[in-house]
């Protein structure tokens, strides 16, 4: 099946009709446009067939300013906070059989707009939060579970109230499993970007002062991390960095199974024997609850040996048959 950012879906692949979409995001259907829509974007030069822009405010300009730009690029449907004129609307009927949606914030439009495409799904979600080595970790989670399944994941660290939608609303029926990653910037994110991404799995690397003048105290950066075990079901598993004591304290704020990891003596998931092997990378001996098995990587660096025990965790968490 082709991906979303190439293909423009027909009546019978998954898409969302003008009128799901306004009653999803609780608009007002000014164009009811007919075609079917899947993925969307907030940028108009990231528009391509078939997706919805979202016409986000922004610091420097307004994405209402681009809505013909988005019709010429392919978009399906545009959401609007203010009813553009008639001039414009006209405008965009001539292009495009174009469906237009109106509401009052468009933000929220399209966070409800991911949520209700995650339900139609389901994958097995890891969600990757942490204040260092989020990113590499979704790597490796990634690499890993792909050894198994088709995994989609961020586009680079899209981890945001916005990139973490964009990157749902791609999901495919191909998509047997998600790793997202889930940035902080606002106290609450966490605890919204979970309830969009509905995670089964969920792995908080670490709590520092990374944002400390944001965050306002290590406190509230770690109730802010604390949200994504919270948020998991019982039938989950909380992967925890046994190597930070803030992080392991979340071990009971969650109804999920935990599972630890790092270089504590502890952990569930750990490493022995690390060696590095200069430029090829880094070779260490993977305990685990069942065994132990020699491994790899090319990676380079002790943190590189960390971030693959987180994914070596998720992995077994999910099930996979690893030592």
């Amino acid at each position: 099946m082709s991906d979303a950012s190439t293909f423009r879906p027909t009546l019978g692949e998954p898409h969302l009709s003008g009128q799901e979409l306004a009653r999803i995001v609780g608009g007002d259907l000014i164009v009811p446009g007919t075609l079917p829509i899947r993925g969307g974007a907030v940028d108009s030069r990231r528009v391509t067939a078939g997706v919805c822009f979202f016409a986000l405010p922004g610091e420097r300009t307004d994405g209402q300013r681009y809505l013909a730009q988005a019709v010429a690029a392919g978009a399906a449907a545009v959401v609007v906070r203010e009813t553009p004129a008639p001039a414009t609307l006209s405008a965009l009927r001539a292009a495009s059989p174009v469906t237009v949606i109106q509401v009052p914030d468009a933000l929220a439009a399209l966070q409800a707009s991911a949520r209700a495409w995650r339900e139609r799904f389901a994958p097995l979600v890891v969600g990757i939060t942490g204040s260092l080595a989020k990113t590499s970790t979704k790597e490796q989670t990634a690499e890993v579970l792909g050894q198994r399944w088709t995994v989609l994941r961020n586009e680079g660290n899209e981890n945001n109230e916005v990139g973490l939608p964009l990157t749902v609303l791609r999901l495919l029926p191909a998509h047997e499993a998600a790793v997202l990653e889930m940035g902080m910037y606002v106290a609450g994110e966490i605890g919204l970007l979970a309830a969009i991404a509905r995670p089964r799995i969920g792995v908080v690397t670490a709590v520092r002062g990374t944002h400390l003048s944001r965050a306002g105290s290590l406190d509230a950066i770690q109730q802010g991390k604390a949200q994504l075990v919270e948020s998991l079901p019982e039938d989950g598993t909380a992967v925890l960095n046994a190597d930070d004591a803030r992080v392991m304290s979340m071990r009971g704020q969650s109804r999920a199974a935990v599972l630890s990891y790092g270089f504590h003596a502890a952990a569930d998931i750990r490493a022995e024997a690390i060696q590095s092997l200069g430029e090829a990378g880094m070779r260490f001996t993977l305990r685990t609850p069942s065994g132990a098995a020699p491994v790899t990587t090319t990676a380079l660096g002790r943190h590189s040996v960390h971030n693959a025990l987180a994914a070596a965790a998720v992995g077994i968490a999910a099930g996979m048959a690893l030592p």
